[in-house]
């Protein structure tokens, strides 16, 4: 309607000044090239207009409304149970190998340890033998009988350097074992500075 109203408006002006110029030829067309470009530049504003509203998309009713959230679940009210993570077992230390007695040469050590001894046993190892083949018994005093708590292949002087066994003025090492009232037994110089290597109940 706009576009409708602007060219009869245009038509008009142009037709008016016709009449007038007519009485100044020199001037004529001038004019009537203004009229001619006013006339193409209304045109194309109405087809950038038509242009412009057929490519916008009409919005319903429906589309002013904004759009609803993306709710995260919560973790945490999820009905699946959470699985447990495993636990991390220590790392078995090289200097200390269970071995069965058939593995373990004809002279070997044979140590029995005593509850009644504050549940401990102390051992001497001269310098220079490692590694120390060691068959371990333990029983509950001096009258119960003795029972296996295994055979072992110990590195004494990886064990010293760790910090886990005494080594003596003249060289030699000291072992110390404990066990434990849940019947674990232990090789080290101290309750903080130990490491388990079996159990046995008496």
């Amino acid at each position: 309607m706009k576009q409708e109203q602007l060219n009869r408006i245009t038509e008009l002006v142009c037709g008016i000044v016709n009449g007038y110029v007519q009485f100044i030829p020199a001037s004529y067309p001038i004019f009537h090239y203004a009229c001619n470009v006013l006339q193409f530049a209304w045109a194309v504003d109405a087809n950038l207009e038509q242009l412009t509203r057929a490519r916008t998309p009409q919005r319903g009713k429906e589309d002013d409304s904004d759009p609803e959230p993306i709710r995260k679940m919560d973790s945490s009210l999820s009905s699946e149970p959470r699985q447990p993570q495993p636990k991390l077992q220590p790392r078995p230390l090289v200097f200390i190998k269970e071995a069965l007695l058939s593995e373990l040469p004809a002279e070997h050590r044979c140590w029995t340890g005593n509850d009644a001894n504050k549940r401990g046993y102390n051992g001497r190892i001269p310098a220079g033998e490692n590694p120390v083949y060691l068959e371990l018994h333990w029983r509950k005093d001096s009258k119960a009988s003795r029972k296996l708590v295994g055979g072992f292949i110990l590195d004494v002087t990886a064990l010293e350097k760790e910090g886990y066994l005494v080594g003596l003025s003249d060289g030699d090492i000291r072992v110390r074992l404990m066990r434990e009232p849940d019947g674990r037994v232990y090789v080290g110089r101290s309750v903080e500075k130990r490491i388990p290597i079996g159990e046995v109940s008496t």
